[in-house]
Formats: C-alpha cells, sequence, structure tokens
C-alpha cells in the first residue's frame, strides 16, 4: 500500500463526508422551511431506531469485512474478496430477516400508532442501510473512494429532490422516510454493479474455501458487533427517548443539533477510517507516534469549527427556524463531545490494529451504558438539553477510561499543544463574538485566525501541513502547502 493511495483514498472520502454533510444540512434545512418540527421529530426518530436495527441485524459484518478485506486487494486476492462479500451476504440476511420479524411482532410498541406503510417502509431502510454500509466498507478498503465520493453525492442530491416532491405533494412522515430510503437503496445497487463489474475482469485461484471464511468472519465480526451495536444505541437513542418524553417538537430541535454534531464527527471518522490499514503495517513505536498525529490533525480540522458553531448555536439553529432556537443549547453541549469523540476514536483505532477488542469493548461499554442510561433520567427532567447532556457526559466517562489506557499503551500525548490549541479555539470565536460581526463572516474569521495561531505557536508545524495537504492533487495541494510554508515561517523561524 502506497502512501498516494492512502492520501488519495482519504482526500475523497473527506471530501464525500463535507459534502454529505452540507448537503445533509440543506436536507434538513429545507425540510424545515417545508414542514413542522413535530414532523421532523417523527420522522428523524423513525431513521434513529433504523439505524439501530441496521446496526443490530448487520452483526457487525461491515466492519470485519473492513478489516479482512484490505490486504487481499492489494494481494490481488480478488476470488477471494468475492467469496468473502457471498458469506457476508448470507450472514447479514438472517441477521436483518431476525431484526425484520422482530419488527412486525413488536409494530405496535415501537411505532406507536403509525401507519403499516411506514413501518414497511423502515424496513427498507434497515436493510439496505445496512447493505449499504457493507458494499462503502469493502470500497474504503480499497481505497477507491473516488467512485464512492461520486456515488454518494448523487444518492444525496437525487434525495433530496423526491423528498421535497413528495412533502409538498402531503406525504408527511411517509414522504420523508421514503426519500430517507432512496439514499442507501441507490447507493447498494450502484455500488453491486460497480464491484460486479471489478470482479468480473478479474480471475484468480481461492486461498481459502467457504467454510473458513465463514468461520473467520464470524470471528471477526464478534468482535465488532457489540461495541458497533451499543456505540450506536448510545448514539442515536437521544432522539427516540426525547420523541417519548417529550414530545415530537423536542424530539426535531434534538435532532437536527444532533445531525450538526455528527457532521462534523463524521469529518473524524473519515479520516481515521482511511488510515487504519496503514496504521496495522507499523511497527508498535510507529503506531503510538502515529496515532497521537492521528488525534492532533483530526482535532487541528474540527476544533476551530467546534467552537465557533458553539458561540454562533443561536444564528445557527435560527436558519432552521425561530422555533428552531430551542436547540442552540443542546447544541452547544453536543460540540463539546468533539475533543473525547476525537481522542476515543484514537486510542480505538490503535487498539483494533493491535486486535485489543475487549479492551475496545470495555471503552465502548463505559461510554454508551451510562449514557443510555442517563437518557431515561435527564430527558423526563430537563428535554432535549437531558438528551444532549447525557450524551457528553457518557463521552466523558469513555474518555477518562482511554486516558486510562492511553498512558499504559505510553502513547505519547503532547499535551502542552493539546491545551494551548484548546484555549485558541475557545479564545478567538469569543473574542470575534462580541464584536457583533454576522456570524458567519465571524465563523470564517474565526477559522483562519485560529490556524494563523497554530502556526505562530507551532501547534501545526510543517510536517502536519505536508501530510495533511498532500491528499489533495499536486496541482491543488502544492500551490496550497506553498503558502502555508511561507506564512509559518513569517510567522515562526524554526517552522
Amino acid at each position: 500500500m502506497s502512501k498516494s493511495q492512502v492520501r488519495s483514498g482519504t482526500v475523497y472520502l473527506y471530501l464525500e463526508n463535507i459534502t454529505g454533510m452540507l448537503l445533509g444540512y440543506a436536507f434538513w434545512f429545507i425540510l424545515s422551511k417545508l414542514t413542522t418540527p413535530e414532523t421532523i421529530g417523527i420522522s428523524s426518530s423513525i431513521t434513529s431506531l433504523a439505524a439501530i436495527f441496521a446496526a443490530i441485524g448487520s452483526i457487525g459484518i461491515p466492519l470485519a469485512v473492513h478489516r479482512l478485506v484490505g490486504n487481499m486487494y492489494f494481494e490481488r486476492k480478488f476470488q477471494d474478496i468475492k467469496v468473502l462479500l457471498q458469506v457476508s451476504l448470507i450472514i447479514m440476511v438472517v441477521g436483518l430477516s431476525a431484526c425484520s420479524i422482530f419488527i412486525v411482532i413488536t409494530k405496535s410498541w415501537l411505532f406507536y400508532s403509525l401507519d403499516f406503510a411506514i413501518i414497511f417502509v423502515s424496513l427498507f431502510l434497515i436493510v439496505s442501510t445496512a447493505i449499504s454500509t457493507l458494499f462503502r466498507y469493502i470500497v474504503i478498503a480499497s481505497l477507491k473512494t473516488r467512485k464512492l465520493f461520486l456515488i454518494s453525492i448523487f444518492s444525496i442530491i437525487v434525495k433530496i429532490t423526491f423528498t421535497i416532491i413528495l412533502v409538498l405533494e402531503g406525504a408527511g412522515v411517509l414522504g420523508i422516510i421514503v426519500g430517507y430510503t432512496i439514499t442507501p437503496i441507490l447507493t447498494s445497487i450502484i455500488l453491486a454493479f460497480s464491484m460486479r463489474e471489478f470482479f468480473n475482469q478479474r480471475k484468480d485461484k481461492l486461498t481459502i474455501n467457504f467454510t473458513c471464511y465463514f468461520r473467520k468472519l464470524i470471528s471477526a465480526s464478534m468482535a465488532s458487533w457489540i461495541p458497533l451495536m451499543v456505540d450506536t444505541i448510545g448514539s442515536q437513542l437521544g432522539t427516540i427517548v426525547v420523541l417519548g418524553f417529550q414530545g415530537a417538537g423536542n424530539a426535531g430541535f434534538y435532532f437536527i443539533s444532533f445531525q450538526i454534531y455528527m457532521g462534523i464527527s463524521a469529518v473524524i471518522s473519515a479520516i481515521e477510517s482511511t488510515t487504519y490499514p496503514a496504521l496495522s503495517s507499523m511497527d508498535k513505536n510507529e503506531r503510538k507516534r502515529f496515532s497521537w498525529r492521528l488525534m492532533k490533525i483530526s482535532l487541528i480540522v474540527t476544533l476551530p469549527l467546534s467552537y465557533s458553531i458553539i458561540f454562533y448555536s443561536n444564528d445557527i439553529m435560527k436558519l432552521f427556524g425561530e422555533s428552531y432556537v430551542a436547540g442552540s443549547l443542546p447544541l452547544q453541549i453536543l460540540m463539546t463531545s468533539v475533543i473525547p469523540t476525537t481522542i476515543i476514536a484514537g486510542i480505538t483505532t490503535l487498539l483494533y490494529s493491535y486486535e485489543k477488542y475487549r479492551t475496545i469493548l470495555a471503552i465502548d461499554l463505559a461510554t454508551s451504558i451510562p449514557r443510555t442510561f442517563l437518557y431515561f433520567i435527564l430527558v423526563p427532567l430537563y428535554g432535549a438539553n437531558g438528551a444532549a447532556l447525557s450524551f457528553i457526559l457518557g463521552s466523558l466517562i469513555g474518555l477518562s477510561i482511554s486516558i486510562v489506557i492511553i498512558k499504559k499503551l505510553e502513547v505519547p500525548i503532547l499535551w502542552k499543544d493539546l491545551v494551548l490549541m484548546n484555549i485558541i479555539a475557545v479564545g478567538v470565536p469569543l473574542l470575534l463574538l462580541s464584536t457583533g460581526l454576522n456570524f458567519v463572516i465571524g465563523i470564517s474569521l474565526s477559522i483562519i485566525i485560529s490556524y494563523i495561531l497554530f502556526l505562530k505557536f507551532q501547534i501545526v508545524c510543517r510536517n502536519d501541513v505536508q501530510d495533511f495537504l498532500e491528499v489533495l492533487p499536486s496541482r491543488i495541494g502544492n500551490p496550497i502547502i506553498r503558502a502555508f510554508n511561507i506564512i509559518g515561517k513569517k510567522l515562526n523561524r524554526s517552522y
């Protein structure tokens, strides 16, 4: 696996996440103008419930495939990948069928008084989400993420278009769920044809038979399934609990706030998921140093924007409508989770490279069990604010466990840089907020000034600039790198 392959794979996945995040915001922004917070609250709770059942029904297979298939691509074992995919689909069909039967039996409890048509479409959403996730991880493992970027953007645009048409026709919650289901269905179909064409072009010998892959995949998936299931429930349950205790309107406010947070955390996931194959190929000491740099770069990318969102949360939520300003405090609370989320994700990625699955499970359980428990205590008392508090408290507990593990593994964390990074990222938007600037200008200036100060105080060094921006095509990346180097030299002689 070459460095250029990792960089190319990272840039397209990063672009997919950024563009998907922006289009996702556009999707819910448009819906907030076309329908009520109550409709959004019910729709978002159904999609959250679908995400939980997709995680349960997939039995951890997508993550297991992601970790098994990476080396196969670069060893050109394409027949093995084909068999691995067949085994994966068989196992997932069993899991998803069991989930579908359970939903049909318990539909009156899970979906209250909703029409059967909504439940039926939700089953399609669950199945297509699980399958599209599997295909997505195969593409990510190959680092051929350009096609994933194009397919994802196309699917989201189609989703937005169809959903708007359905909502304008008065379809309400059903229209939103149908529109939401379009993306994973389209993605699954297009990626399936894409991979079929890819495999048919290459013929090689099978190194391991079907039964061996079945056992290997089950073993690997079990290590991923419980952590994924626990993490998904802990993340997605908030909207559902708010709906149950505080009503659809509050669920809508919280969901919009949570989606903004998830857009930022998706950037962290994009950086770390594409670097996993490279991390696994390093020796012990290189892995530790690389893990800190991975966390550092993730924080450099996300912190200035995250703190800007915290200070300008009222203006951001007001974009969705005056009634959505009630979601500004939950948004502020959720955005404080960026730091613990980044550190937890970084240490978890390192632990996966060591195959320390029990330790990963311990971190996930320490994060999600308190979070889930607190939902049922704090949401009845504080509504959407309580859901956000439950989320951040779970993150902080997971962070404390991760810090203990970091010390045991002797991962070199530069705490001075971490503290200074936070002081800058908090101080700049706080000062700009007092000037009364328009929030768009304020957020833009906050990010620019933060990066200038990062260069000034050597939080961002030449190697960081080089490694991060080299993922861009040379005709774009090289001029930006030169510009950063010129600014860095002027700000700090030792740059």
